[in-house]
């Protein structure tokens, strides 16, 4: 459901921007809309909860991550 006046995700992805912020931060806008996908199925799942979010998690650990 969309609130009025929140722009739909091709707005957001075209705007000048965020493109760059996405191409700053390496961000493939296909992989962004897989994401966003299973996101979406993930939530809609009956018994979805916080315990159920924490197994799909994936946080890299501090020895992994690289700054640029």
């Amino acid at each position: 459901m969309q609130w009025a006046g929140e722009p739909k995700l091709e707005e957001v992805l075209s705007d000048p921007i965020v493109r760059a912020v996405m191409d700053r931060d390496r961000v493939d806008q296909d992989g962004l809309r897989v994401l966003l996908r299973n996101a979406t199925k993930l939530l809609a799942l009956p018994g979805y909860d916080a315990k159920t979010a924490r197994r799909f998690r994936r946080v890299p650990s501090a020895k992994t991550h690289r700054s640029r």
